[in-house]
């Protein structure tokens, strides 16, 4: 008796290891949220000159698109044509997965989702039997699927039209730090532009009255 519950508590425990694994949302494959742009571009054996600076104030947020090399063998090929890595104050916040549209040809919603559920367990809004329906009929994409707990999101999408998926992951508190950032960069920006445009159209007069100086005193009819 004794061995036989120690071999259940074993079994559920191991159990519970697999579930705890399935459901964990803190990464896509090897690209764990939160990591630092170096971490990220020595991972996907990207360059670090592919790293863009989109904004710097109040906070950094920097972008790396990276189009997957494919792995093609006589057994696998991936499926991900491109991953764009998004970062607040160098840490990773959200991934968006873009998938080919030919290595995907002839998968149903509910096989992607299968496929998605193997890794991230149940979703907590799954395919509708009859398809995803469009709550906004001019949207390009629909959600067919999503993943969540209390510190990151995992969002299934498909392309209305060429039906192309992407997966989405982000790190809630962080996004929401990025969405503020970016919001505020955008108001400093606009509040900064008649100085700078001022700044420009000085700068630009200059120029041409140097040259003109110049070209004058080099003038010969």
């Amino acid at each position: 008796m004794p061995r036989l519950c120690a071999i259940v508590l074993v079994s559920l425990l191991a159990l519970d290891a697999r579930i705890s694994m399935a459901q964990d949302l803190s990464r896509y494959r090897d690209y764990a949220l939160g990591s630092s742009v170096t971490a990220i571009v020595t991972a996907s054996a990207a360059r670090a000159t592919d790293v863009k600076s989109l904004h710097e104030r109040p906070a950094l947020i920097q972008e790396l698109d990276w189009h997957a090399l494919y792995l093609a063998t006589r057994d696998r090929v991936d499926s991900v044509d491109r991953v764009v890595f998004n970062f607040y104050n160098d840490k990773l916040y959200q991934i968006v997965v873009t998938y080919d549209r030919d290595r995907m040809a002839g998968l149903t919603d509910a096989d992607v989702v299968a496929a998605v559920s193997s890794t991230y367990g149940t979703p907590e809004v799954a395919v509708r039997a009859a398809g995803a329906k469009k709550d906004d009929p001019f949207a390009p994409s629909i959600m067919v699927a999503q993943w969540s707990d209390a510190a990151s999101q995992l969002t299934l999408t498909r392309d209305v039209y060429s039906r192309q998926f992407q997966l989405v992951l982000v790190g809630k508190a962080l996004a929401e730090q990025a969405r503020l950032a970016i919001k505020d960069s955008v108001r400093l920006d606009r509040q900064d532009a008649p100085g700078l445009e001022r700044e420009q159209a000085a700068e630009d007069a200059l120029k041409v009255e140097t040259a003109r100086l110049a070209n004058r005193a080099a003038f010969r009819p």
